[in-house]
């Protein structure tokens, strides 16, 4: 089957779907929109936490005084 018959064909079969599952263009819009929405908002808190996480370590770090690698280069243990 050719792209072009593909495409020619998704729209009659999302047509014939609709008809018969009894789903309006403006509900299937606004389902497509809120999984847009959706999609943006886990994304974007997922990302945060990535962030967060990455940064707790070289915080917790800097207060104990030792490295990312738990080494104590450059700090000095003398009175």
């Amino acid at each position: 089957m050719t792209a072009s018959l593909y495409r020619s064909k998704s729209p009659n079969q999302l047509v014939h779907w609709g008809i018969a599952h009894q789903v309006s263009a403006n509900v299937l819009t606004d389902a497509l929109v809120f999984m847009a929405i959706t999609m943006l908002v886990t994304r974007t808190r997922t990302l945060g936490l990535w962030a967060r996480a990455a940064a707790l370590p070289a915080a917790a770090a800097a207060e104990s005084g030792t490295g990312a690698d738990g080494s104590t280069r450059g700090v000095s243990t003398c009175p």
